[in-house]
């Protein structure tokens, strides 16, 4: 409640004054005399905390009509650039780890100003720091903040994608994935993945390497599921939810994709095929259904017409 009230409160002094509070944000930052990962988790949440709210006072009611280009020209984007290229990522305290990932996604806009902060940004939540981190929150919000951003930057993802396509797949070929991240987590990061995988400028050979990279583990865990029904239905709530889960990995990597791509039609059409399997499976099963339904409204774009000839 503290919290909100201080929020509040601090929002209110944007409207009313941008430009001072833009100025006391500035002396703040330029008074810290050692680097940002060595200040005490207190201190730095603070100061992140009013970067990050900063722009919910330069919008709608602000007393100046043109305080939202402050956040696109001047001093403010430059602050963010300075620290995108401090420290700040690597410091010790879990908060502020995450407050740095959200942040990045709120003032992206600077991002795709000044492209040369790309690989920064994408190594603190792609690594260690990140999706990587020892600490499970960490982890999970950097993989939700890593699918938004993602989405938000597009094609100038595309210099990139040899380096994350590698790594997140890695991470969900990993035995103990399903210990570490969360069932949205893992979500977040096959989206991730059909976001970059799908851009439309990429080369077509390397879209369909990719893609298959990626769906081909699935694929195979939905055969052996189908090869193996007696087993599963000796014990069928696990195995359904393991199954619609599959299903939604797969749906999920096709929401990249918003217009049909010959090159990967086929895999798209093993798509199909696997969520079928499935549901005959479990034609009854809520979860099951749900997803199956998910990844055919995500096959009308992708495979237009060619989705009627298939049923």
């Amino acid at each position: 409640i503290f919290r909100s009230a201080l929020r509040k409160m601090y929002v209110n002094m944007c409207h009313a004054s941008p430009t001072m509070v833009l100025e006391f944000i500035c002396n703040v930052l330029t008074s810290i005399s050692v680097p940002l990962n060595e200040i005490k988790w207190p201190a730095i949440e603070a100061i992140l905390r009013i970067i990050y709210h900063y722009s919910e006072g330069c919008t709608g009611t602000s007393t100046l009509p043109n305080a939202q280009e402050f956040l696109q020209e001047g001093v403010f984007p430059q602050l963010i650039c300075a620290l995108h290229q401090s420290d700040i990522s690597i410091h010790p305290y879990p908060y502020v780890k995450i407050l740095y990932f959200e942040l990045t996604v709120r003032y992206v806009s600077v991002i795709k100003k000044e492209k040369n902060l790309i690989p920064r940004v994408l190594d603190a939540l792609c690594g260690f720091n990140g999706s990587k981190n020892a600490n499970p929150l960490v982890r999970n919000r950097a993989c939700y903040n890593l699918c938004r951003l993602t989405k938000t930057l597009n094609h100038d993802m595309i210099p990139y994608i040899d380096t994350i396509v590698p790594i997140l797949a890695d991470i969900l070929l990993s035995p103990k994935s399903r210990e570490l991240y969360t069932d949205d987590s893992i979500q977040s990061m096959y989206e991730t993945l059909g976001c970059v995988i799908g851009i439309p400028n990429l080369n077509p050979e390397k879209r369909a390497s990719y893609l298959e990279r990626v769906i081909f583990p699935i694929l195979m865990s939905v055969q052996q599921a189908v090869t193996n029904r007696d087993v599963i239905m000796l014990d069928p709530e696990p195995g359904a939810a393991k199954l619609a889960l599959l299903v939604s990995s797969l749906a999920n990597v096709s929401k990249g994709f918003s217009k049909r791509m010959p090159e990967v039609e086929n895999l798209f059409n093993q798509q199909l095929e696997a969520a079928s399997a499935v549901l005959r499976i479990f034609p009854c099963h809520p979860d099951v259904r749900a997803k199956t339904i998910f990844l055919m409204h995500r096959m009308v774009p992708v495979l237009g017409d060619h989705l009627i000839q298939i049923s």
